[in-house]
């Protein structure tokens, strides 16, 4: 499954790249991932989610991020992506 990812500070629209979402993944935070996961499981049925957590950068700094995903589905309603926006 292909991730369309937007990365926004503020308003600005900085990047829009697709990437294999498992790297991503392990950049959150330890006491936060298995609250993630659990949510990205339900994005299936939920089509949205919504939450803040910590990811941490390279270099070992902590940031906290918001961030939304939504589903995108084919004709026959099957989940194909999902689109994320983090700010």
């Amino acid at each position: 499954m292909r991730v369309q990812h937007t990365k926004r500070f503020g308003s600005v629209h900085k990047k829009k790249f697709e990437f294999d979402p498992t790297a991503y993944l392990k950049s959150i935070h330890p006491d936060d991932t298995a609250r993630i996961l659990e949510k990205l499981e339900r994005l299936e049925t939920a089509n949205h989610l919504e939450d803040e957590y910590r990811i941490i950068c390279p270099g070992g700094r902590i940031k906290w991020v918001h961030s939304t995903a939504s589903t995108v589905r084919d004709s026959q309603g099957r989940v194909t992506d999902f689109s994320r926006h983090n700010s």
